[in-house]
C-alpha cells in the first residue's frame, strides 16, 4: 500500500469517527414531538350521599353564579408547586374548559341532585331568586414533595338575592395524597375533593333553611344525622393538613451524599417515627417537633419545630470539611488519611474517623464532607497523633467551611507531607481542570516472551526509557482524555551487539458523553468514542548469532527475496506494523470504594492493521536441499464488529501497590466466520522509594489461527522495571 493511500484512509477513518461522535451527540439533544393533554371536571354521581338527598325540596331557588378565581390559577395549565413559594405551569397538561364555568357547573348539578332547592339555576330564569351562590376559587394544584397531594381551597358565600347579605359561608381547604403521580389521577383527585366539600356545604344549607345551628357543642349522641355528618367530614378533611419542610444546606459546593437522622417527638417528648435524609434536599414533614442527628459519628443533636407550609432551615449548628491532597504538581494524589479530634479540655487528640482522598483518576467523584462540631482537629498520614510526623492541625467555628489543602510527596516513605494550610478561593485551588501532566520514566527490563515459540522463551535484559503523557479536557455533559506512551530501549546480550531493543508508540484518545450527570441512578453511564493508535519509529533488524538461509515472502506467498548465509534481516520499518482502534458504544463505571474502581465498554468496533514491510518467522522449510527460515509479511487488516472492555483500577492498595488492567475482546463481524480476539494488558506498580518503583506489565492476547494470524496460541508477555520516575 502506498504511502498516500495509508495517509488518505487514515484522515477517512478519523473523519466517521468524529463526525459519528458529533451525530450522537446531536442526537442525545433531540427533542421528542410531545402531545398536548386536555382535561376536564367532571360529575360523579357514584360519590353522591343519599343521607343528603330530600323527597320534598324547600320552596326556594338559587342561582350559582359564575366563579371568582385567582389570578394564579386563571391560566389553561394545571398549576404544579414546588415549594410553598414556588409554582410552575405543566405546559402540555390543559384544562378543557375554564374553571370558572366548571366548578359551579358541578356544584348547581350536585345540589339539584339533593333536591334541597326548588330551583338551581345557572343563568338567569324567570323565576327571581331568592338567593345567590357565589363561589371563589382561592387554590388549585399539585404540591409536589416526598409524598405528592392534591390542594384545593375554595369559598363558598350564599348571599340574600335582594340585600345581598351573606346568609351562610364556607371556606374549605383540603389535602389529599397522590398515590399515584400521574395527572390523570391528579384530577379525578380535584373531582372528588370538590364533590366532598359539595355535600358538606349541601349540608349546612339544610340546616340554615331547616332554621337549625350548624354548629353545635353537643356531644355526638346528642347530634342530630346532619350536625353528626359535617362534624365528621369536617374532622377527616382538617387530618389532611399542609405539611411542612425541613432543609439542611450544605455549606460545601460538593456533588456528594450526605445523610442525617430525622426523628419526630409527641407531646411527651417520645419518639413516635424516625426516617434519614439528605443534607441539601428538601424534606416534606408533618407540623411537629422534631430532633435531628447529625455528624460522623452522630454526636450532634438540633431540635427543630415543622409548621405548616412552611420551610424550616437549619443551619450553623456544625462545621464542614475538605479534605484534597494532591503533589506539587498539582496532581490530586489518592491517598489515606486519619481525622483526630482535640480534646476541649485535655492536651490529647482522639480519633474521629479516617477516609482516603480523592485522585485525579477518579472522574466525577465528589470530596468526602466532614460534619463536624466546631472545634480543633488533626489531619495525619497515618500513625498515631503523638508521632508529630506527617500531620498538620485546623480550627473550625460554628457554620463554617473549611477546604484543607495537603501537599505530599505521594512516592516517599515516612515523612512524605510536604506542607498544609488553608489556602482560600483562589482559582488555583478550585478543582481546576489540570489540561496536561506527563512523565519521564527510566527502566532496567527484564522480560521473557514465547511469541516465537511456544515452548522456547527468549530472555532479554534492556534499559528504557518511557516518555508518558496526559491531556484531560472536561465540557459540558462531555470529558475528553489523550493518553500517549512512548518506549525506546537499548539491549545488550552474550553475542549481541549494542541496538535497539524496545521502540513502540501508542495513543488512546477517548469522548465520554455523560448526558444523565444529574440523575443519581444513570450518573455513572456514558456514551464513549474512541480512537487508538499503535506504532513504532524505528527500523527494526533482527541478527543472527549463526549465519542463517531465510526466505522472504509476501503476504499472497511470492518469493521476495532468497538469502543464504544472512547474519541479519530487516524485519520492520518505521511506522509499520500499524494498528488502529475505533469505537463507539456506552461505558459503565462503578466505583466499589475511594480506592478501586471498575468500568465496563461495551459497543461498536473498527480495528485496521497495515503491515507494508513487516516481515514475521513462520517457520523453517526444507527446500532444494537446503534448510531456509522463511519470513512472510504481514497482511493488512480491516475489520468491523462488536467490541468490549473490561477496564480496573485499584490506587494506593496498603499504600504501595497499584493495578491498572484492561481486557479486550473484539468479535469481527464482517468475516465468513466468526474469531473472536483477547487482548490483556495489567500493570503493577510497587513503590519502593520515593521515585524509585518495581514495575510489573503482564499482557495476553490470541487470535485463532487463520489465514491473517500467525498464532495459535496464547501470546504472552511479562515485563519487570526497575522505575526512577520524574513528574512534571
Amino acid at each position: 500500500m502506498k504511502r498516500n493511500q495509508l495517509i488518505t484512509r487514515l484522515n477517512c477513518t478519523l473523519i466517521l469517527l468524529f463526525s459519528a461522535l458529533l451525530l450522537l451527540g446531536g442526537c442525545l439533544h433531540k427533542v421528542d414531538r410531545t402531545v398536548t393533554n386536555y382535561y376536564v371536571l367532571d360529575y360523579l354521581p357514584a360519590t353522591e350521599n343519599d343521607q343528603l338527598r330530600l323527597a320534598k325540596p324547600f320552596a326556594k331557588n338559587i342561582e350559582v353564579l359564575d366563579a371568582t378565581i385567582d389570578r394564579t390559577y386563571s391560566r389553561n395549565q394545571l398549576v404544579v408547586k414546588d415549594s410553598f413559594t414556588r409554582i410552575r405551569y405543566l405546559p402540555f397538561d390543559i384544562w378543557a374548559n375554564r374553571l370558572s364555568d366548571a366548578i359551579p357547573n358541578l356544584v348547581a348539578q350536585r345540589l339539584r341532585a339533593y333536591n334541597i332547592f326548588r330551583r338551581v339555576d345557572r343563568d338567569a330564569a324567570e323565576a327571581a331568586p331568592d338567593y345567590y351562590l357565589q363561589i371563589n376559587i382561592l387554590n388549585v394544584e399539585k404540591i409536589e414533595g416526598l409524598h405528592p397531594k392534591a390542594h384545593l381551597r375554595l369559598e363558598f358565600l350564599l348571599r340574600d338575592a335582594k340585600s345581598q347579605s351573606v346568609l351562610l359561608s364556607y371556606k374549605p381547604e383540603r389535602y389529599s395524597e397522590l398515590p399515584d403521580n400521574s395527572t390523570v389521577y391528579l384530577v379525578q383527585t380535584y373531582n372528588v375533593m370538590l364533590m366532598q366539600e359539595t355535600d358538606i356545604f349541601a349540608a349546612k344549607c339544610r340546616l340554615f333553611l331547616e332554621g337549625k345551628d350548624e354548629e353545635t357543642d353537643l356531644l355526638p349522641e346528642k347530634q342530630s344525622p346532619l350536625q353528626n355528618f359535617i362534624y365528621t367530614a369536617a374532622s377527616e378533611a382538617a387530618a389532611e393538613t399542609a405539611g411542612g419542610e425541613l432543609l439542611l444546606p450544605l455549606l460545601s459546593n460538593q456533588n456528594t451524599v450526605i445523610r442525617y437522622t430525622v426523628e419526630q417527638m409527641n407531646e411527651d417528648g417520645d419518639i413516635v417515627n424516625r426516617l434519614e435524609a439528605e443534607f441539601g434536599k428538601e424534606l416534606p414533614l408533618e407540623p411537629g417537633n422534631y430532633l435531628i442527628t447529625i455528624g460522623e459519628n452522630q454526636e450532634i443533636q438540633i431540635p427543630a419545630e415543622i409548621k405548616p407550609r412552611m420551610r424550616t432551615v437549619v443551619s450553623g449548628h456544625w462545621s464542614e470539611l475538605v479534605v484534597k491532597i494532591m503533589d506539587q504538581s498539582q496532581t490530586r494524589v489518592r491517598l489515606p488519611y486519619d481525622l483526630w479530634i482535640k480534646d476541649a479540655d485535655e492536651y490529647d487528640y482522639y480519633l474521629y474517623g479516617s477516609d482516603t482522598s480523592i485522585g485525579d483518576e477518579d472522574l466525577g467523584q465528589p470530596d468526602k464532607v466532614w460534619i463536624l462540631k466546631p472545634g480543633t482537629y488533626m489531619i495525619k498520614l497515618g500513625g498515631f497523633w503523638n508521632d508529630f510526623k506527617d500531620f498538620t492541625t485546623v480550627n473550625i467555628n460554628p457554620g463554617q467551611n473549611e477546604i484543607l489543602t495537603v501537599v505530599v510527596d505521594p512516592s516517599g516513605e515516612g515523612n512524605f507531607m510536604i506542607g498544609a494550610g488553608i489556602l482560600g478561593e483562589e482559582p488555583l485551588f478550585r478543582d481546576k481542570p489540570l489540561v496536561h501532566k506527563g512523565a519521564i520514566h527510566g527502566n532496567i527490563n527484564l522480560n521473557t516472551r514465547n511469541s516465537d515459540d511456544q515452548k522456547d522463551a527468549e530472555f532479554n535484559l534492556n534499559i528504557i526509557g518511557q516518555l508518558e503523557n496526559n491531556l484531560d479536557l472536561t465540557f459540558p455533559y462531555s470529558h475528553y482524555t489523550a493518553r500517549s506512551i512512548y518506549d525506546l530501549g537499548m539491549s545488550h546480550g552474550t553475542g549481541r551487539d549494542l541496538q535497539i531493543s524496545t521502540d513502540s508508540y501508542s495513543l488512546k484518545n477517548v469522548m465520554l458523553f455523560t448526558p444523565w450527570e444529574a440523575r443519581e441512578k444513570l450518573k455513572d453511564f456514558s456514551f464513549y468514542g474512541r480512537l487508538d493508535l499503535k506504532t513504532h519509529f524505528f527500523d527494526e533488524t533482527r541478527k543472527f548469532d549463526d549465519p542463517k538461509n531465510l526466505l522472504v515472502l509476501s503476504h499472497q506467498s511470492d518469493t521476495l527475496q532468497v538469502l543464504t548465509n544472512a547474519d541479519h534481516l530487516k524485519t520492520k520499518q518505521p511506522f509499520f506494523p500499524m494498528n488502529l482502534k475505533e469505537g463507539l458504544g456506552i461505558t459503565y463505571r462503578w466505583v466499589m470504594n475511594p480506592k478501586v474502581a471498575l468500568s465496563l465498554r461495551g459497543g461498536y468496533g473498527w480495528q485496521q492493521e497495515f503491515n507494508r514491510d513487516s516481515y514475521n518467522y513462520v517457520e523453517r522449510a526444507l527446500v532444494d536441499s537446503l534448510y531456509y527460515d522463511m519470513y512472510m509479511e504481514g497482511s493488512d487488516k480491516n475489520d468491523h464488529g462488536l467490541e468490549s472492555t473490561l477496564i480496573l483500577s485499584a490506587l494506593n492498595l496498603m499504600r504501595f501497590l497499584n493495578i491498572n488492567s484492561t481486557f479486550e475482546v473484539f468479535i469481527p463481524m464482517n468475516r465468513d466466520r466468526v474469531r473472536p480476539r483477547f487482548e490483556s494488558e495489567s500493570r503493577f506498580n510497587i513503590r519502593l522509594y520515593r521515585n524509585v518503583s518495581l514495575d510489573l506489565k503482564l499482557t495476553a492476547a490470541y487470535e485463532r489461527k487463520d489465514e491473517r494470524a500467525r498464532h495459535d496460541w496464547i501470546v504472552y508477555g511479562l515485563d519487570s522495571f526497575l522505575r526512577i520516575s520524574l513528574y512534571y
